[in-house]
């Protein structure tokens, strides 16, 4: 039995440090963006489609259809369980 839990606090360590490294890759906050090398195209671009306002837009947008999508699930599997 000693052996299962030494095994099982192995594997348990390796999903944290794994975990971990993923995390320390991220940057600080994904809604800083740093245009300063930004070269005269990509600001044309920027202008003619606005991708920043396009990001922050959908950052919003995507969560909410989300959760929504997720209770209409949720809602049919009680409808199903004769809730």
């Amino acid at each position: 039995m000693g052996i299962f839990i030494k095994f099982a606090n192995f594997f348990i360590d390796s999903i944290g440090f794994v975990l971990q490294s993923l995390i320390l890759l991220l940057p600080q906050s994904p809604f800083n963006f740093d245009y300063s090398d930004a070269t005269p195209f990509m600001q044309l671009i920027n202008w003619l489609i606005p991708i920043p306002a396009m990001l922050s837009f959908m950052s919003l947008y995507l969560p909410v259809v989300a959760i929504y999508y997720g209770l209409r699930v949720l809602l049919r599997q009680i409808k199903l369980s004769g809730g």
